[in-house]
């Protein structure tokens, strides 16, 4: 990974979004999703996006690599239904 990529993502909300018209506050919702190009951040406020952005994986500077097998996998971790997930079998105690 490079060292100079910007590893953040900003989203501005416009004041009144946020505060609403009469000065009180609105309600803010923030939505983020890891897709398959990159990161997603949506802000929703009364049922409406209001703010929206992205950045792709290689403008954070990560490669993505999809795991194949159990074998490709790190310490911990399972594949279930085609998705990389925690194995919580681990931390499973019967009492």
């Amino acid at each position: 990974m490079s060292d100079n990529k910007d590893r953040y993502l900003y989203l501005n909300l416009d004041p009144t979004v946020v505060w609403g018209s009469d000065n009180t506050p609105s309600g803010v919702t923030i939505h983020v999703k890891l897709d398959d190009e990159g990161v997603v951040v949506d802000a929703w406020a009364d049922d409406e996006c209001v703010a929206s952005t992205w950045k792709t994986y290689e403008e954070f500077g990560v490669v993505v690599k999809q795991a194949t097998g159990q074998e490709d996998l790190p310490d911990g971790m399972v594949k279930v239904n085609g998705e990389v997930r925690k194995d919580c079998a681990a931390f499973h105690h019967d009492d």
